[in-house]
């Protein structure tokens, strides 16, 4: 430590150099070398004597930005011009040059295995990190140190999995929608860290993922979400491989739990009126007519305002989707930059809200200042935003039991809505647009049974119209 207190002397004939940068915390970087005088004067002139002088700061200290000794701009020139000098060692020792060193900057010591060790305390966490040589443990010191000043915990393959996932789940919150982070947390907290948790990051194997998905299907965890939280831990291993955590994402050599398939079930025509038949009268009578007519998803439903419905020219806006956050309802950016779109109405549905909101003033009215106008077409009791269960489990449920109707999910009102326009020969890119699906194909793919028959019905088509008016094909 003489070496950089003194900042640059000779030894043995020869020039040892240090040149430091402090922040406003102390610490300092330092670059040190040992180096011929002949070399520093063919390179630089000064006389190797004038550098032992440096000025000092309150209690001895280099001020912040001082370089010490004055000689960082003469270093970086050896740097720059010489290639064949010692390499350069990185320290980062919190008031190197003052002996004794202040709280949180870390020290590095030899193990006696031979590796070497630095420990560092930041955020209440005590941190380890080991190297083969003093330069390779003191640079992981740098990073972790300028991590903490950038309010970022540093992380290591030997963290946890559960200090790893504390890190990385906030940081991603801003690039997620709050349902689909809300599920993260869910996912992570109920089926990830119970397993996973205290398992060093870097631990992580093939095996080890393998069990997870064993265990949480042995725990009769649906498939599905089996299959959403192996994506969910394939998504933090990858960010782990970026940010240079762990060398590969072992998640990615593992399969995934194969998804359970749904049956999708959709309503026939003659079903759809028999449903709406059924809601008339009802308090959500327009709700059920919009989804079966547009295939609205059910939170767009929840989410829609009078301010963007237009009845005059028959059209609604979807601008949001109602969803759950640690908050409460919220309406949030619709799905995909497609979802947000203008729908145009069926007669049936026109006529629909008209009853339906002439119903909602007198609601209103009855409840005076207790009601809560947020200007929601379908909120509940008493204005407010309608929970999605609360919907299905208090009024769908049983409008499929007064209508005789199979016991289907709410979005199977969205597919039947989808069915029934391509059947009826509405031109896919039309139908895709209606439902705000992000492409074609995807109405196209999903859809592909409706667009089969689809095909039979042209190829009669086209047979007929080769077929000409007498009946007989051309030759």
């Amino acid at each position: 430590m003489d070496d950089f207190a003194s900042g640059a002397h000779l030894r043995r004939g020869r020039l040892v150099v240090a040149v430091a940068t402090f922040d406003v915390r102390g610490c300092v970087l330092v670059r040190s070398a040992e180096l011929s005088t002949a070399h520093i004067a063919a390179l630089s002139g000064p006389n190797p004597a004038e550098w032992s002088m440096t000025k000092r700061g309150p209690h001895g200290t280099p001020p912040p930005g001082m370089a010490l000794c004055g000689v960082a701009s003469t270093l970086e020139r050896i740097l720059r011009l010489d290639h064949t000098m010692p390499s350069i060692q990185l320290y980062w020792e919190g008031a190197l040059a003052m002996g004794r060193r202040a709280a949180g900057e870390g020290t590095i010591y030899r193990r006696k295995d031979g590796r070497w060790e630095a420990a560092v305390v930041l955020g209440g966490h005590r941190y380890r990190l080991y190297g083969q040589t003093r330069e390779s443990v003191s640079r992981q010191l740098v990073s972790a140190l300028r991590a903490n000043q950038e309010g970022q915990l540093p992380l290591g393959s030997r963290e946890p999995f559960g200090r790893f996932w504390s890190v990385w789940l906030p940081s991603i919150r801003s690039n997620l929608r709050p349902r689909t982070w809300t599920r993260y947390e869910e996912l992570g907290r109920i089926h990830l860290l119970p397993l996973l948790g205290a398992t060093r990051i870097g631990d992580l194997s093939v095996q080890k993922v393998q069990a997870l998905h064993g265990r949480m299907l042995g725990r009769r965890i649906s498939p599905s979400t089996a299959h959403h939280a192996h994506a969910v831990l394939h998504r933090a291993l990858a960010d782990a491989v970026r940010w240079g955590v762990v060398p590969r994402n072992v998640a990615g050599l593992v399969p995934p739990p194969r998804m359970a398939t749904h049956e999708m079930q959709t309503l026939t025509g003659t079903q759809a009126r028999e449903l709406c038949r059924a809601a008339a009268g009802s308090r959500f009578e327009a709700l059920y007519v919009l989804a079966v007519s547009t295939g609205m998803r059910q939170g767009e439903l929840l989410a829609l305002r009078w301010s963007g419905v237009d009845l005059e020219r028959g059209l609604v806006q979807v601008t949001g989707t109602m969803t759950r956050t640690e908050a409460g309802l919220s309406i949030a950016p619709p799905k995909t930059a497609r979802s947000r779109r203008a729908v145009a109405l069926a007669d049936q549905a026109i006529e629909a809200l008209i009853r339906h909101r002439e119903r909602q003033q007198h609601e209103k009215e009855l409840l005076g200042e207790a009601w809560v106008d947020e200007d929601l077409v379908f909120p509940n009791s008493i204005g407010g935003p309608m929970q999605r269960d609360h919907l299905v489990k208090r009024d769908f449920f049983p409008l499929l039991q007064r209508a005789g109707l199979p016991a289907i999910r709410f979005h199977d009102l969205r597919h039947t809505a989808a069915t029934l326009l391509l059947s009826e020969g509405v031109h896919p890119k039309v139908a895709s647009e209606m439902l705000g699906h992000a492409t074609v194909a995807i109405t196209l793919d999903r859809y592909s049974h409706v667009t089969a028959t689809m095909q039979r019905a042209a190829a009669q088509s086209m047979s007929e119209l080769l077929r000409g008016a007498s009946g007989s094909a051309p030759h």
